[in-house]
């Protein structure tokens, strides 16, 4: 496998930070709370800080791994392709099981699987475009 190029893989980990917190901000984080039962005094005591660092990190660590699997130069429709096939096939399936096990409930569930196979669809798009 090719080096990895740090500038597709940072151009796409940020770009999934910022989906996540679109996502879990003004697009449905009234949804994700209410599902989740998350009180406003629960929400305010998290620290922003950790919640974006850690994000920015896993974020990291899934574009470079989608990134070495999918090469350096590969075609637009392929990489977006696999990209939501990776979202919704092996991350969403996973999120699946944890959240059957977990008994939360499947709103929740589909606001957080439809989250990643966005997520991964839009790394496969900034690897397909740069």
């Amino acid at each position: 496998m090719d080096e990895a190029n740090w500038i597709k893989v940072t151009m796409a980990a940020l770009g999934g930070l910022f989906l996540a917190a679109f996502w879990y901000g003004p697009l449905f984080g009234n949804v994700w709370k209410a599902r989740a039962r998350a009180s406003e005094e629960q929400i305010a005591a998290r620290n922003p800080v950790i919640i974006f660092l850690g994000a920015l990190i896993f974020c990291f660590v899934s574009a470079y791994t989608m990134h070495m699997c999918l090469g350096p130069n590969p075609p637009l429709e392929l990489a977006i392709g696999t990209g939501v096939l990776v979202g919704a096939c092996w991350a969403a399936t996973s999120m699946g099981i944890s959240a059957l096990m977990s008994a939360r409930p499947f709103s929740l569930y589909m606001v957080d699987a439809a989250f990643v196979t966005l997520l991964f669809g839009l790394y496969g798009a900034v690897y397909g475009l740069l």
